[in-house]
């Protein structure tokens, strides 16, 4: 078991396949990059990090992995592949634009039995002048799939999702 403290990226598998099982992961940009791999990424913990998981052009299989408080995505894949994204516990992102498990492209992934929990966006920005409207509120979303031929989501739970309210609005002088 490993233990990585403040990395840019904890453990990045490019054109590459390693098994990576049971490593801590604290305060990272992303915990674990995975580019053309085909790794089984299973019983990671990663707590705080901008990105949990990132997969690009991976088939890797990302299971029994826990992720908690990321800044923008727990798990995101992305440009092509077939990832598997299997009994993953993903808890308390917060961002402008926070997700869960988001897939981007033409990848084609299997998520399946997921907990995600307490994605919250942040609130909008109260208005600086006289009658002037606050800023948008941030989106706060448990899975997105955006793109690509096909998916398979299913026996996923999804719950506490918060969405940020738009900022005040500055009153007429």
């Amino acid at each position: 078991q490993s233990f990585f403290s403040g990395p840019d990226r904890a453990v990045a598998a490019i054109d590459s396949s390693p098994a990576i099982f049971n490593n801590t992961v604290q305060g990272a940009t992303w915990g674990f990059a995975l580019v053309r791999s085909g790794t089984v990424l299973a019983d990671n913990v990663v707590d705080r990090a901008a990105i949990g998981v990132y997969l690009a052009e991976s088939n890797a299989e990302v299971v029994r992995n826990w992720i908690n408080d990321t800044t923008i995505f727990g798990i995101r894949a992305e440009t092509s592949g077939s990832p598997g994204l299997r009994a993953n516990a993903i808890t308390n992102a917060q961002g402008t634009f926070a997700v869960g498990i988001y897939t981007t492209g033409p990848v084609t992934p299997t998520i399946k039995g997921n907990s995600i929990q307490g994605i919250q966006a942040r609130d909008g920005t109260d208005a600086v002048g006289a009658g002037t409207p606050g800023g948008d509120g941030g989106l706060a979303i448990g899975i997105l799939v955006d793109g690509g031929s096909s998916a398979t989501v299913m026996s996923n739970m999804v719950d506490s999702l918060r969405a940020g309210r738009g900022g005040n609005g500055a009153p007429n002088s």
